[in-house]
């Protein structure tokens, strides 16, 4: 028996109308609000450094069925392209396992053809078999193409960033050799970046002026000129010379310098007597013919632009290019500038500070209506930690989203 006073002991409850036990993790939630708020802000914390890791893009990395087949013919009219090019290649296309759809543009001397794949073909092999496809066929193609350039399509593939160089006191044809000797080669070298392309250049080239009268006085023909001079002017291995414990790789070497050294070519042999090529044409140093043109402020200049890599980060390739320019000013000619003109990454951290206010906003009105709703400042976390953005980041990061 017990005391009037006394009473028996029991188990202490977690509160008026919470039950003991039971209710799953919800159940646990409610008895524990303290070691719920700690959980809740544990994975806010984890979500918000989560974030400042999380790579930025414009595009979501997706594959598309689609090949592309460009093929460059100079000098031909869309009617021999069609005819010549680009019919012999939609026929070796035609015969790829996988390929759905076949369509074909044919320009002045350009044949674009995209073949659609059907859904769950792998384009990299579907690739390397039009590249197959395409070499059998290859011997039946004119001889004055350039190789098909066969590719996947990609929408990410356009150039990250476009640089443009100007300068008041240098010619087109010096900051295209500016452009294609310098500057190209520390371009190349970012992490990240596939490749860099220059347009609106102007090349240095020889021109051979062939005078009709002279040619005709001294009985030498066209093609023998040009044959000449590509039998004559040679660059290619011709073996190698073994001293001692050495090996010497061995070139020869046969380029124009000048145009008064390219002039001493002999084209032909009459009676005996060599006739050079300064004697039946004009030899000058000129420029090759103009295919495309770039204007910095209404000012001719050579357009430069960056192509990442597949995979590549954006961002992370714009600010490392952004860097070797700013150290490449310094080493430009007086009056040579570089300036750039476009720039993904900029577009991208705009577009992503303009998600992340959107989001802001977004979790300031939550946190009002769920605190009006509820009236408490441990459900308040615990719901909008929840529900929070952020801890998405934690499993972006593991799964190397962006």
């Amino acid at each position: 028996m017990t005391g009037k006073g006394s009473r028996e002991a029991g188990p202490e409850r977690a509160g008026p109308g919470l039950p003991e036990s039971g209710g799953g993790i919800v159940g646990v939630a409610i008895r524990q609000p303290v070691f719920t708020t700690m959980v809740m802000v544990g994975l806010v914390v984890l979500g918000i450094f989560s974030v400042g890791h999380l790579g930025m893009e414009e595009l979501p990395d997706v594959s598309f069925p689609v090949v592309t087949i460009q093929t460059f013919y100079p000098g031909a009219s869309p009617e021999a392209v069609e005819t010549s090019v680009t019919k012999l290649i939609e026929e070796a296309v035609n015969t790829t396992q996988g390929v759905k759809k076949v369509s074909s543009v044919s320009l002045d001397g350009v044949s674009a053809i995209t073949a659609s794949m059907s859904l769950g073909t792998s384009v990299p092999s579907a690739v390397a078999d039009i590249r197959s496809n395409i070499e059998q066929i290859a011997r039946n193609l004119p001889t004055g193409i350039e190789p098909p350039l066969v590719q996947q399509f990609d929408p990410a593939a356009a150039p990250i960033v476009s640089l443009a160089l100007s300068s008041t006191t240098l010619s087109i044809p010096e900051l295209t050799e500016l452009a294609d000797r310098s500057i190209r080669h520390a371009l190349e070298s970012i992490e990240g970046v596939g490749a860099v392309r220059i347009s609106g250049g102007l090349r240095r080239e020889l021109h051979v002026l062939m005078d009709p009268a002279r040619m005709t006085a001294r009985r030498v023909s066209p093609g023998e000129v040009a044959q000449a001079l590509e039998q004559q002017n040679v660059d290619a291995p011709a073996g190698h010379v073994v001293s001692g414990e050495r090996e010497l790789l061995v070139r020869v070497v046969s380029l124009p310098g000048s145009p008064s050294s390219f002039g001493k070519t002999i084209v032909a042999v009459r009676d005996e007597r060599p006739v050079r090529l300064a004697e039946v044409a004009e030899v000058r140093l000129a420029t090759e013919e103009p295919r495309s043109a770039v204007k910095m402020n209404g000012e001719p200049a050579v357009g430069i632009d960056l192509f990442k890599v597949s995979g590549a980060n954006t961002v992370t390739v714009g600010e490392r290019a952004r860097t070797v320019v700013s150290g490449l000013l310094p080493t430009l000619p007086p009056g040579a500038r570089l300036t750039v003109i476009r720039d993904s990454s900029v577009f991208v951290r705009e577009s992503v500070a303009s998600v992340g206010h959107e989001l802001l906003a977004g979790a300031v009105l939550t946190i009002l209506i769920v605190l009006l709703f509820l009236g408490k400042l441990y459900c308040l976390l615990a719901v909008s930690a929840r529900r929070s953005p952020v801890n998405t980041a934690v499993w972006m990061i593991i799964q190397s989203r962006t």
